[in-house]
C-alpha cells in the first residue's frame, strides 16, 4: 500500500550524513548549497511511475548550527558539537507532514515532528559511518526508531565520483504499530487482520550514486536507492511488495 512507503521516505533519507565541523570552517563563515532533484517512484500497485521535483536547502554555519530542507523528510536544524574533522554528533529536529492512515478513524494530518540525536565518523578519507536515533510521539505513546549506515566512495575520472551506500532501520513497538499494525478499530474499516508487531527490524537499503562536479559552482548527483521492509513490518498485512525502488538526479548550487 502507498500509504505505508510514505514514511520510509524518511526513514531511508533522515541520516544526517554531516557536513564540515566547526573546526573546518573559519569563523562567521557559513556553506549554503540549494538545489532542485527530480525523484522517480515505482509504486507497489500502480501501473505507472511517478516523477516528483524536491526543492533542497543546506546550510552550515562556522558555529556547528545547520538546517537542511527537502520534500522528502521536511526540515532539519541540528547543531555539530564536535571540532573533530573526522567525527560529528549532536542533536537533531526534524518538521514534516504528517503521514494520515486511512483506516484510523478521526486521524487528520498536521505537523510531525522528531528529536534526536546524530553521529558520523570519517573511518578513512573515503569511507564515513553514521548513525541516527529519533523519538517521536503518537497516539500509542514514544515512537524510537534508529540508522546504521555506511558509505564508501572512490574518484573514476577528474570530476566524478562513485559512491556506495547502505544501511538498516530498527525501531520500537510503538513506531512500528503507528505504521504497520493493525487496531481492532483499524480492522472494522478496511477489513484488515489484527496485527501487533514486535519491536526489531523495519528496513535495510542499498544505495549506488555518481557525482558529477559540473564547475565550481554546480553539482550533478544521481543515485538509485533500492529498500527492503524486514521483520515484523513485513509480515504487515497492510504490505503489499516488501522491495522498492528510487532514482534521483539533484543538481545543486554551491553558494
Amino acid at each position: 500500500m502507498k500509504k505505508i512507503w510514505a514514511p520510509l521516505a524518511l526513514l531511508m533519507c533522515g541520516a544526517v550524513q554531516a557536513g564540515p565541523t566547526r573546526m573546518m570552517m573559519p569563523e562567521d563563515t557559513e556553506d549554503m548549497y540549494f538545489g532542485l532533484a527530480a525523484l522517480d517512484l515505482v509504486h507497489v500497485k500502480d501501473s505507472g511511475r511517478e516523477i516528483t521535483l524536491l526543492p533542497t536547502l543546506s546550510v552550515q554555519w562556522s558555529s556547528g548550527a545547520f538546517l537542511d530542507l527537502n520534500s522528502e523528510d521536511g526540515l532539519g536544524l541540528g547543531w555539530h558539537l564536535s571540532d573533530d574533522p573526522s567525527l560529528a554528533y549532536g542533536p537533531l529536529l526534524r518538521f514534516s507532514s504528517r503521514e494520515v492512515r486511512s483506516d484510523t478513524p478521526g486521524q487528520r494530518g498536521g505537523l510531525a515532528t522528531e528529536a534526536g540525536l546524530f553521529t558520523s565518523y570519517r573511518y578513512a578519507h573515503n569511507i564515513q559511518l553514521g548513525a541516527q536515533g529519533m523519538a517521536s510521539s503518537n497516539d500509542g505513546g514514544l515512537g524510537l526508531r534508529a540508522q546504521l549506515w555506511g558509505e564508501a566512495s572512490t574518484p573514476v575520472a577528474a570530476h566524478h565520483t562513485l559512491a556506495l551506500g547502505a544501511g538498516m532501520v530498527v525501531a520500537n513497538q510503538r513506531y512500528l504499530q503507528a505504521y504497520f499494525g493493525v487496531t481492532r478499530e483499524q480492522a472494522g474499516i478496511e477489513s484488515h487482520r489484527l496485527y501487533a508487531p514486535r519491536a526489531g527490524m523495519l528496513s535495510v537499503y542499498l544505495q549506488p550514486s555518481w557525482e558529477w562536479q559540473v564547475s565550481n559552482k554546480y553539482y550533478l548527483n544521481t543515485w538509485l536507492r533500492v529498500s527492503r521492509l524486514g521483520g515484523q513490518a513485513a509480515a504487515s498485512p497492510l504490505v503489499g511488495q516488501r522491495t522498492r525502488a528510487s532514482l534521483s538526479t539533484m543538481l545543486t548550487y554551491h553558494y
